[in-house]
């Protein structure tokens, strides 16, 4: 029949999941978000803690109002309505991964989020008896007024690379909505594809992405307003890629083979794994508009164990949120496209996975929205909270290039950094360094209430931000000198009330180590629940030194400062250093609270100047509509 019965009608509002109503849109019109919507799981009792089991419930990040959330679904914007969409894998049922549906929550701003309390897409016997997978927004609607999605049917389980695959386990189907997302229709012609390409024996092939993309376009002599799906996976034998088609543009529902787009090549320095899942692409302008990097977004499995996942779970050990950079070009026969790797790296090192994105056209920018995991929660825990999973705060993808640099704070090789291409500037030292980054969205600073600001004077006496009545969601920008004798630098936040008479400390700290090049998230006294992982998180972080400019190589050198934004809300926490390094995780605090924040520099030896906090500014975080 293709509607989906379990989804919530048009002017019914949702029940109440955790905590107070989470404010499903009432209708579609100027009233299409309650405006308290997100308040979940927040309590008004001051210091004390929050209420058990919601005091880990996030009061900003997206959570599924009860059960198991994994990879975000069919990002996007639904410009008839003004309002933004973001669905999620879903099992209501329990806290385990399993039967999956499509969650779905609304924004106008992309930052207040509205979650319905019913999947908008359940799978069926006919259709997808085992699942109803990761999908994408369609560019282009069937009709006017609604929305198209493109998602993953599944008939058969278990579906893992180092498993032979079952043809016709996975397929391409597609969807339509008139409601932004909250109910979705099945199209009356699927499967769009049954499976994967028949030639081809492949490890995976899943979690469609479609989009135009003018650099392919013009690599093949196409219109730049071509449009082209991937479909993520791998072929056995040959390493992961992701598989290329061009949709008439016409018809959606008609997908063309092209070929594999990748070929990951032997001895790279970074592990690309087995088969990759999520994967999107997107084309990123420079500094000069018309330097145009071509990129694909990855979510990979399959990877090996190495020092920095040492004490993780199995799933983060081979799991990891990935990019390369790479150029495009035409294969000799005409028609197989080929992606040469240039350089890649992690577009976050922690508890993120399954990054989706979509071209926002309202703010002109490519918006990406993650899956921060619950893997480190026994099963006990998850049951006991009711729900296991969040999706990430929403970031922007982003160039970043840096002229006339030299080398690194630590004397380190510029080409043993994986994650940045090389270009020589015009002498014989310096480069221009460009990477990727993934940086918090400027809309975020909607949600912050009037400033803290500690002085570098403030730092130098000793004092720190104290917070009595404890904070759940909060924001920190800071920058800190690195200087020669400084060994690390960072925050210490204290998550037990000082009024509480509790003396075993319950904290996370932060900080850079400026020999390791390295930024460290130290959870092992963030919480006293029994059976939680609490491993480090460590993500390397190179900070560079410039000499003075063109025709400068043996003048005056400059280090670049440590600048650093932490996101915390309640058990989550999302750092990012200078625009191009992401470490997330998650902390399970007994209070899910931060009653005091303290900076701090550690050096080596006493010269004067010599490493320092140059500027510190806190705000509470908060839906404007649950502000007093």
């Amino acid at each position: 029949m293709g509607a989906v019965d379990s989804a919530p009608q048009l002017g019914e509002r949702s029940t109440p999941s955790a905590g107070r109503d989470r404010g499903s849109p009432a209708r579609l019109g100027d009233d299409i978000l309650r405006e308290d919507s997100q308040s979940q799981g927040q309590d008004e009792s001051g210091g004390g803690r929050r209420k058990h089991p919601d005091r880990w419930r996030p009061a900003l990040h997206v959570t599924a109002p009860r059960g198991w959330l994994n990879d975000p679904c069919a990002p996007g914007y639904d410009a008839t309505h003004d309002v933004y969409h973001v669905g999620f894998q879903w099992n209501p049922k329990s806290t385990e991964w399993a039967d999956i549906s499509w969650g779905c929550a609304l924004s106008r701003d992309l930052v207040s989020w509205a979650v319905s309390d019913n999947p908008s897409l359940t799978p069926t016997a006919e259709h997808d008896p085992c699942g109803v997978f990761t999908g994408c927004m369609a560019p282009a609607a069937l009709e006017p007024g609604t929305l198209a999605a493109f998602y993953t049917s599944v008939s058969h389980l278990p579906i893992h690379h180092s498993l032979p695959y079952k043809r016709g386990a996975e397929a391409l189907h597609m969807a339509t909505s008139s409601d932004s997302g909250r109910s979705w229709r099945r199209f009356a012609e699927n499967p769009v594809l049954p499976g994967p390409p028949a030639h081809l024996e492949v490890t995976g092939w899943r979690d469609p992405y479609v989009s135009p993309w003018p650099s392919l376009s013009a690599a093949r002599g196409q219109p730049a307003d071509t449009v082209y799906g991937i479909v993520s996976g791998g072929i056995r034998g040959r390493g992961p890629t992701v598989f290329l088609y061009q949709l008439n543009p016409h018809r959606m529902g008609v997908w063309r083979f092209i070929s594999p787009l990748v070929s990951v090549p032997a001895h790279l320095p970074l592990d690309f794994g087995k088969n990759w899942e999520v994967a999107n692409f997107v084309s990123l302008p420079g500094p000069d508009p018309s330097d145009v990097h071509d990129f694909l977004i990855l979510s990979v499995e399959g990877r090996l164990p190495n020092v920095l996942s040492r004490g993780h779970t199995q799933f983060r050990v081979d799991h990891a949120q990935m990019w390369m950079c790479g150029r495009l070009r035409q294969e000799a026969d005409g028609q197989a496209i080929a992606m040469d790797y240039q350089y890649g790296g992690r577009l976050d090192h922690g508890a993120y996975y399954a990054g989706n994105s979509f071209w926002d056209p309202k703010a002109n920018r490519q918006v990406i929205i993650g899956w921060l995991v619950e893997e480190d929660l026994t099963p006990g825990l998850r049951r006991h909270q009711g729900w296991g999973g969040m999706l990430s705060l929403p970031r922007v993808l982003r160039v970043q290039t840096l002229r006339w640099v030299v080398g690194t704070v630590s004397s380190r090789s510029l080409n043993s950094i994986a994650s940045v291409g090389l270009k020589r500037e015009n002498d014989d030292v310096a480069y221009a360094v460009t990477t990727l980054g993934a940086t918090p969205d400027e809309r975020l600073a909607n949600l912050r209430s009037r400033p803290r600001v500690l002085t570098p004077e403030d730092f130098e006496r000793g004092s720190e931000l104290s917070l009595p009545r404890g904070s759940v969601a909060w924001e920190m920008d800071m920058a800190f000198d690195i200087g020669a004798s400084v060994r690390r630098v960072g925050i210490v936040i204290d998550h037990n009330s000082p009024d509480a008479g509790i003396h075993k400390p319950s904290r996370t700290t932060i900080f850079f180590d400026r020999h390791a090049e390295a930024l460290t998230i130290v959870r092992r006294e963030s919480t006293s629940a029994p059976g939680v992982n609490v491993s480090d998180e460590v993500a390397p972080h190179p900070l560079f030194v410039f000499c003075a400019g063109e025709g400068g190589a043996g003048g005056q050198l400059r280090r670049e400062k440590l600048l650093l934004r932490v996101f915390f809300d309640a058990s989550a926490i999302e750092v990012f250093a200078n625009d191009r390094t992401a470490l997330s995780t998650r902390v399970y605090p007994d209070t899910g609270r931060c009653f005091r924040i303290k900076p701090f520099v550690e050096r080596t030896g006493s010269e004067p100047g010599d490493g320092r906090l140059e500027h510190c500014t806190y705000w509470d975080l908060s839906s404007p509509s649950s502000r007093p």
